[in-house]
């Protein structure tokens, strides 16, 4: 109703968060252990893998497509594609071109037990390793979203971009993991979601997150801080989100379709 309640509303879920749905998380501060796996020329564009440790006994990569002139300085944007599939190479024209200038660089992610990490286990043995996950207070997905911000933060090493502002984009179920991990990243330029379930019935599953809150009650805490761009999605299924955002006078540019 006002920004004091909101607030206050705010506070609350983060707790819940913190507390009760992703309790699970290690302990920050880790060393994130970057290790350059190699690097090759595409498509006229510089393409290097970087390995990093999401934490102790799990080692993940990034797949980042850079302007081929190394002379160059530091490009100003750097895009961050989250998928739940192989990375893909549909970039349009305009991003081509901005990554061929140096203005931009493409970095792609796939969260643990997609792409290379995928489990080779039967559908009955995931099964009982996604109950082993929930007897330790974590699921798959919710430890997805803790790798999206260590993904993040290798990127922002000083081996890698450091500064440079990033913008967040994920797909389909990886658009609901990067939705939370945005609430517990600082500073990232923009969130762009695409095919995201508008509710956790349908979605990544995270422990007792209904107790609480759902999907657009996450968006509009992220919307706070940045823009939200939705992609593929009826706004009509994300009207207490913009209702909220109305109500509290963000700008208009807070939330898109």
């Amino acid at each position: 109703a006002n920004a004091a309640e909101w607030a206050q509303q705010k506070a609350t879920w983060m707790r819940a968060l913190r507390e009760k749905v992703f309790r699970g998380w290690p302990a920050e501060g880790e060393a994130l252990e970057i290790r350059a796996l190699g690097g090759d020329f595409a498509h006229a564009r510089r393409v290097d893998t970087y390995g990093f440790t999401s934490h102790q006994g799990v080692r993940l990569s990034l797949t980042i497509h850079k302007s081929y002139d190394l002379t160059l300085p530091k490009p100003k944007k750097l895009l961050l594609l989250v998928s739940d599939s192989l990375p893909f190479d549909d970039l349009d024209g305009t991003t081509i071109e901005k990554i061929y200038t140096g203005e931009l660089a493409v970095a792609y992610f796939l969260p643990r037990g997609i792409g290379l990490t995928r489990s080779a286990l039967s559908a009955a043995d995931q099964i009982e390793v996604r109950r082993r996950y929930m007897l330790l207070g974590q699921t798959v997905d919710s430890m997805r979203v803790w790798d999206i911000r260590r993904a993040v933060a290798a990127l922002r090493s000083e081996e890698l971009f450091g500064d440079t502002p990033i913008m967040l984009v994920g797909y389909r179920d990886q658009a609901i993991n990067a939705l939370y991990a945005s609430l517990f990243i600082e500073n990232i330029e923009n969130l762009r979601l695409f095919d995201a379930p508008a509710s956790h019935a349908s979605s990544p599953d995270y422990l007792n997150v209904l107790r609480f809150l759902d999907i657009p009650q996450a968006a509009a805490m992220s919307a706070e801080h940045r823009p939200v761009t939705f992609y593929g999605l009826r706004s009509a299924e994300w009207s207490w989100t913009t209702q909220t955002a109305q109500r509290l006078g963000w700008p208009r540019e807070r939330l898109s379709w």
